[in-house]
């Protein structure tokens, strides 16, 4: 993943949320809500996809940061960091070669520790410019819509998101853009999964690139999506977008490999990962 796409998936797409606790037990515990929780040794740190490596850092089962660099691990692209005001996450924001680059800072936050808006700011040699607007709506502690304002123009709605949910999964994800004030369907997403633990879920973050699954992970599914089915806004299933998800698992069904295969039969890529 280059850069100019890195920071352009930060602005469509920053949503995160702090729901995180920490537990010592070696096998997956739940906090008082009843959310599954996942021992620190048993976390993700790392991750290979499409020629980039992501590294993760955890302090008390929160996502403190994260590294995007090349698989040898030799050279990194940017960093991401995360601060927290105990269970409230209040901003991330992302560097390179040292130089921060940009950030979002998360506001209101509700009695379920989650924010109801934030701003995310490009940053460019010190100075800040404030590029858009989000606003947060939840059923409880679960998601429903993300919607973002243009402010380089004016501040004028340019997308929204929508999700529903079984079994504590994302079962639909729907994206609208605006059209002269008016939000029209332009993708619907729909989503099958396994039955092993999800072991990114309840880490402090949420949503990092608009989409509820981003690259490789889900972060708030209790399960991993084996099947993501995409229509087209009149209905028509898009088969490239569409694709199947096989995986290998450890002895302690966490996922080692994930294979992508398109529902037109395109090899898609190959996800390793490492704890």
């Amino acid at each position: 993943m280059k850069i100019k796409k890195l920071l352009f998936l930060l602005l469509i797409g920053a949503s995160l949320f702090s729901a995180a606790c920490e537990k010592e037990e070696e096998e997956d515990d739940k906090d008082d809500g009843g959310d599954i929780i996942v021992p620190e040794s048993l976390l993700l740190k790392s991750y290979i996809v499409s020629g980039d490596l992501f590294t993760f850092n955890y302090t008390d089962h929160k996502m403190t940061s994260f590294d995007i660099g090349d698989p040898s691990g030799t050279d990194t692209y940017m960093t991401i960091n995360f601060e927290y005001s105990g269970d409230k996450l209040m901003k991330w924001e992302a560097s390179q070669g040292g130089e921060i680059k940009g950030n979002m800072i998360f506001s209101d936050h509700g009695s379920n520790n989650l924010p109801a808006k934030a701003d995310y700011s490009s940053i460019n040699g010190g100075t800040s410019e404030l590029m858009a607007k989000y606003t947060y709506n939840y059923s409880g502690d679960k998601i429903i819509e993300v919607t973002m304002s243009d402010e380089m123009s004016g501040g004028i709605m340019v997308s929204k998101v929508t999700y529903t949910y079984a079994n504590d999964n994302i079962e639909t994800e729907k994206l609208y853009d605006f059209v002269s004030g008016t939000a029209e369907l332009a993708y619907t997403y729909e989503y099958t999964y396994d039955d092993k633990v999800n072991p990114m879920q309840n880490i402090g973050i949420f949503n990092f690139f608009n989409y509820a699954i981003f690259e490789g992970l889900s972060l708030t599914d209790v399960n991993n999506y084996n099947k993501r089915t995409v229509y087209e806004s009149d209905g028509t299933l898009n088969n490239v977008e569409s694709h199947n998800r096989s995986f290998d698992y450890n002895s302690n069904d966490n996922p080692t490999k994930c294979t992508i295969v398109s529902f037109n039969g395109n090899d898609d890529g190959i996800i390793t990962y490492n704890y």
